[in-house]
């Protein structure tokens, strides 16, 4: 019965000896093929007296066993070598089942297992489209999974922490932590600039169809977070307690500026571990990819740890350029002065970026700490000052800031007002931020290295280069923008110049198939007879739409409505929105012939 393949609700008898049926089958099949007998099972679904009282008379009438036993029959005869295998049968309909089981993935057998991990490769674990699917059809081929795990072994972590109590700290660099992955959209980047005071009228901070829409860079810190935390600092520090651990300094280096959406991977690392006597300095890298492995950016933060000292390490580490510059301001008046008020809910917004730290929300945690309300993310007050500097000298241009590093010397609390003080020297522009409340220098040592137009004219940043068309891969969208542009061609020249009177616009469209390649077209519905075809339109486009290969092929067979498309986000307009609306116009002449 289907009740005992899939279950069925109340019968939880009738479906475990079902489904017995099937475990007995398979064991008899192998029993008796040695003397040529066969074994098979059917879960047939015919008309009989208890089905009569659930189901109507006509369907009834196509149910009749004389539509199931014919299967029977020809499993009995003899020319039939089918054998310990499961059919479903009923209405003239028969179809054979089998196990399918995903290509999985194996954890190594040397190391601890948790249900983190089982969590952190569910996605893998779970999927039947990958390729690697198989279909077992003997307890043999069920193990061959297990048994070639049986060689997943990792070599040991070499010890960084020796016998004698002193730090092994080249073997602490060797050390590898895994990486872990960060996938984000818009959202999640306009969430990061309100954590950091952007305002509503912000609108390249705040708006994802604005044309100059950008995360603020020091957004490169929120995709280290995961891996940051994967370090497992009780295995290459002597003594570690979290409860003692300051964060000191961060440097960010921006490599490339971050897209508005994408899927990251940060791999962390040991840079360096000092021995300040009292306490150590470790210093942990985190580099972080795109999806084609080229680099986005590199986090260091160095944190001190109090009482882990004093383990015979070295006290002084070599010069890292950018990363450990002194960054004295100079003895004069800052050339720039921002300020700027935090929220009362300044912790509780930027915690949702990712630094869950209950020390920046619970009041318990923070009187632990040995303050009287819990305190702003040192990382919060970073991103506030990196955002004047951004501002002020980038003009809003990702471009032109290349890094930035700070001291973090006091703590904020929420609600009181941060200045920051900027000097620029050369292609650096140093600066302090001070709590004009308390009058306490709160980030020190700070600069953000400048680069590109910043450090000639500070210009606006230039428009995002365009996709470059036929980038290669397979669009579906080919075929709709062919069709589009034989529609307008077929159209007589007063229809046409109609047409074209109606839309009064030039469409870019910007789409991505699933190789995550991405190809632009155009059409014009503009300027002279109008033109449809592969590249960017020869002036600037009035609208700009970035969508997916399948999902445009939906919208123009008239699958999927323009509407909730874009209120679902997954299609996204830059530039005049309201001309969008009139896609449709675009569309609807060639929808009969998708």
């Amino acid at each position: 019965s289907a009740a005992g393949i899939y279950g069925n609700f109340g019968q939880a008898n009738y479906s475990a000896a079902k489904l017995a049926l099937v475990g007995l089958t398979s064991t008899l099949a192998l029993e008796g093929k040695k003397d040529n007998i066969y074994c098979n099972v059917i879960a047939p679904m015919a008309a009989s007296r208890m089905t009569e009282t659930v189901l109507p008379p006509n369907m009834l009438q196509s149910l009749k066993p004389e539509m199931v036993t014919p299967l029977v029959e020809y499993l009995c005869h003899e020319s039939s070598t089918e054998n310990g295998s499961l059919f479903e049968v009923g209405a003239g309909y028969v179809g054979k089942l089998r196990w399918e089981r995903t290509g999985g993935h194996g954890f190594p057998i040397n190391k601890t297992l948790l249900p983190e991990h089982i969590q952190e490769k569910w996605a893998k674990i779970t999927d039947f489209e990958d390729g690697r699917a198989t279909h077992p059809t003997s307890t043999q081929e069920s193990m061959e999974g297990i048994i070639a795990n049986f060689e997943n072994v990792v070599a040991p972590r070499p010890k960084v922490v020796l016998e004698d109590g002193k730090v092994d700290v080249e073997a602490a660099k060797s050390l590898d932590f895994g990486s872990e992955t960060f996938e984000y959209v818009e959202r999640d980047v306009i969430l990061y600039n309100l954590g950091i005071g952007a305002k509503r009228t912000d609108l390249h901070l705040v708006y994802e169809n604005s044309d100059s829409f950008t995360a603020v860079p020091t957004f490169g810190v929120i995709p280290s977070f995961a891996a940051m935390n994967a370090v497992p600092f009780g295995e290459i520090l002597p003594s570690f307690n979290p409860m003692m651990l300051l964060h000191g300094e961060q440097y960010l280096e921006i490599i490339k500026p971050f897209p508005s959406h994408g899927k990251l991977t940060s791999t962390p690392y040991v840079v360096e571990i000092l021995d300040k006597g009292k306490g150590c300095v470790a210093t942990i890298g985190v580099k972080t990819t795109d999806e084609n492995g080229e680099d986005i950016c590199i986090n260091e933060f160095t944190m001190f740890i109090r009482g882990a000292g004093n383990f015979g390490g070295k006290k002084e580490g070599a010069d890292r350029g950018a990363a450990t510059a002194a960054n004295n301001p100079p003895n004069r008046k800052p050339d720039h002065v921002v300020q700027e008020k935090t929220g009362e809910d300044q912790a509780a917004l930027y915690r949702l970026s990712g630094d869950w730290n209950p020390l920046h929300i619970d009041p318990d945690m923070a009187a632990v700490g040995g303050f009287d309300i819990p305190i702003l993310h040192g990382l919060c007050s970073f991103g506030i000052a990196g955002k004047h500097i951004f501002n002020t000298y980038c003009k809003n241009d990702a471009r032109s800031f290349k890094n930035i590093k700070v001291r973090f010397a006091k703590t904020v609390n929420p609600g009181e007002t941060l200045e920051t003080s900027m000097w620029r020297e050369g292609n650096k522009v140093l600066f302090q931020v001070r709590v004009v409340e308390r009058d306490a220098i709160v980030i020190s040592n700070a600069a953000v290295e400048l680069q590109g137009d910043a450090l000639a004219t500070a210009a606006p940043a230039a428009p995002a280069a365009a996709p470059v068309a036929g980038g290669g891969g397979a669009f579906k969208s080919d075929a709709v923008f062919d069709q589009i542009k034989a529609g307008i061609a077929a159209m007589s020249p007063a229809d046409r110049q109609a047409q074209i009177k109606k839309t009064k616009g030039v469409f870019q469209f910007d789409i991505t198939n699933e190789a995550g390649q991405t190809n632009t077209y155009h059409v014009d519905l503009k300027n002279g007879e109008g033109s449809v075809g592969a590249g960017a339109p020869s002036g600037k486009p009035d609208v700009v739409i970035f969508v997916k290969d399948d999902v445009f092929v939906d919208l123009a067979s008239g699958k999927a409505n323009a509407q909730k498309l874009f209120m679902s986000g997954a299609i996204k307009v830059k530039g005049q929105v309201m001309l969008a609306t009139k896609l449709g116009d675009v569309l609807k002449a060639n929808k009969s012939k998708l």
